[in-house]
């Protein structure tokens, strides 16, 4: 975590930032954008934040961020839920994931949780009320798409009236 921020704070020209989970650890993912004249220096700035790093390119980075946008990292079979976070949220969530067998990938500099989820929800939903989190089930068998903390959004729930004055889709 202390790694992304510092790489979120430098003047790069940063696409995507993540962190991915796998049972050999954590791995730090920055891709990197601009002009491909450029990309080296930028290469060795982050290397230079980072203290090393290796270079992925071509097919092989395709494949890495493809993967990531496919959930392939993901059991097809689990639950999986979108939670938004913040960095500083990140180490707290991920303790009692990772203690449950969750698989989950840290996206958008940290500000974003996919977790694979593989029990019940309703034990998912308890992480993130416990955390004063709220989480998107995209995947998995729920009464509800939102797990953990109730959403209370004053302007959302106006939106809402206004626009579902008869209360036919799902609350706010």
């Amino acid at each position: 975590v202390a790694a992304m921020q510092r790489i979120a704070g430098a003047q790069l020209d940063l696409e995507a930032l993540d962190i991915s989970v796998s049972a050999a650890g954590y791995l730090l993912w920055a891709r990197l954008g601009g002009w491909e004249a450029v990309l080296p220096q930028r290469i060795a700035q982050l290397r230079s934040i980072l203290g090393a790093g290796e270079a992925v390119s071509g097919p092989e980075e395709a494949a890495a961020w493809r993967a990531a946008q496919e959930f392939t990292w993901a059991d097809a079979g689990w639950a999986l839920v979108k939670v938004p976070i913040t960095s500083a949220q990140l180490p707290a969530l991920d303790a009692p994931l990772q203690r449950a067998g969750a698989q989950r990938r840290y996206a958008v500099g940290g500000n974003l949780a996919w977790v694979a989820w593989p029990g019940a929800l309703a034990d998912l939903g308890a992480i993130l009320a416990g955390q004063g989190l709220a989480g998107l089930a995209l995947r998995g068998d729920t009464a509800t798409p939102w797990i953990g903390r109730p959403l209370h959004n004053p302007f959302g729930q106006r939106i809402k009236q206004a626009l579902d004055p008869q209360n036919r889709f799902l609350e706010w």
